[in-house]
């Protein structure tokens, strides 16, 4: 005949209670890792704004950047994010062989 200490739901129970005591504090960790780790950047503020200014058209993305550079000027580092932005973006294919003259028409160089 098995003693009470040695039948299933004993040892089961004994388990559960260590399981319990294991799970409890990892639990609390995590909440407060994602607690943490969840809040707001102020990075995040930057890119909402440019995605407002932004009408995804590759050519757009640099009046987008200015625009937003605009509205964050008082502010250091939103700023320097900004910069930087503009500063990676490819601005060659933005350049042109083309110019206002005096009257105001716009002329090619290869028509000079």
């Amino acid at each position: 005949m098995p003693t009470p200490a040695t039948e299933p739901v004993v040892v089961f129970a004994i388990y559960e209670v260590f399981a319990l005591v294991l799970a409890m504090p990892l639990s609390y960790g995590l909440a407060i890792w994602m607690r943490r780790n969840s809040r707001d950047h102020w990075s995040n503020a930057v890119f909402e704004r440019f995605q407002h200014h932004w009408n995804g058209k590759p050519e757009d993305e640099f009046y987008a950047w200015l625009k937003t550079k605009q509205e964050f000027q008082a502010e250091t580092r939103e700023t320097k994010l900004i910069n930087q932005k503009i500063r990676d973006l490819n601005r060659a294919k933005m350049l042109s062989d083309s110019f206002v003259a005096d009257r105001g028409e716009v002329v090619n160089e290869a028509e000079k």
